[in-house]
């Protein structure tokens, strides 16, 4: 492998696009958006006012359902999904009822 790396480096052996025929990388001409912080805190507020006027009971209920259809394989989740979304459960907690039943994905590192 050392010999292999030598060889790429020195260019004894070349290899299109990694050591010949690259691109010349160039930085974005656009500004990369940034959230102004008190948008970002107005969209807490927002956030906070929905789920304290919203119905807790509805929201854990279709929560639970959501929960009961995963664990069904052969039931469509999207009618649940939608009831969620109108009771004004949050996408983190929707999410969180998936990863209840599903588990996280974490992605393991390959070397």
């Amino acid at each position: 492998s050392y010999r292999y790396a030598r060889s790429l480096e020195t260019q004894e052996r070349i290899v299109v696009g990694l050591n010949h025929f690259r691109k010349a990388e160039k930085a974005p001409d656009f500004d990369l958006f940034q959230l102004e912080e008190e948008v970002e805190h107005g969209q807490a507020d927002a956030v906070r006012e929905v789920r304290r006027k919203r119905d807790q009971r509805r929201v854990d209920e279709s929560l639970r359902r959501v929960e009961a259809a995963c664990r069904d394989l052969g039931d469509n989740l999207m009618p649940y999904l939608i009831d969620c979304v109108n009771a004004y459960a949050t996408e983190g907690e929707i999410v969180e009822s998936l990863v209840n039943v599903y588990g996280r994905y974490t992605e393991r590192a390959v070397f």
